[in-house]
């Protein structure tokens, strides 16, 4: 357990400071018309409802008002199907490869605290590969459109 979680950490820190080259690859990942910007959109909104649902199991751990295998038989099903949506349409692998080394270290952990740990520490990884990603969405070009084209 504890060597997943530093894999996940040395994962966090090397893309800390620098872009990770998938993320400078997505805007190529054409959707609907020959756009990117729904896959743009999409993938920042699938990384924030998994960052958001992994924060509240970390609360709803920490809190240690309920048993490890429901934790985990809640937790690790919903990991899983980020992971292939990760890897798949948005073709992030190597973000995909980090949720799917913490789904594995999820079905492991052997206590609560172990749990917090690792899907805090997910929700640290996914959060900067949601900064960068975010970055390149124009979203002052974007809320001028949708005010001139009206809701």
């Amino acid at each position: 357990m504890s060597e997943i979680l530093q894999q996940i950490r040395t994962a966090r820190e090397e893309i800390w400071d620098e872009e990770p080259l998938e993320v400078k690859q997505l805007s190529s990942r054409k959707a609907a018309r020959g756009q990117a910007a729904t896959t743009m959109l999409y993938a920042t909104t699938k990384l924030a409802t998994l960052i958001t649902f992994l924060n509240h199991m970390r609360g709803v751990a920490r809190d240690g008002d309920v048993d490890l295998a429901t934790m985990k038989a809640v937790t690790v099903p919903y990991v899983r199907f980020h992971a292939g949506v990760i890897g798949g349409f948005y073709q992030l692998a190597e973000t995909a490869r980090i949720v799917r080394l913490a789904e594995g270290a999820l079905e492991e952990a052997g206590s609560l605290d172990e749990f917090a740990s690792l899907v805090g520490e997910l929700s640290i990884y996914l959060n900067r590969i949601d900064y960068w990603i975010d970055l390149h969405i124009p979203w002052a070009a974007f809320g001028r459109v949708f005010e001139e084209l009206g809701p």
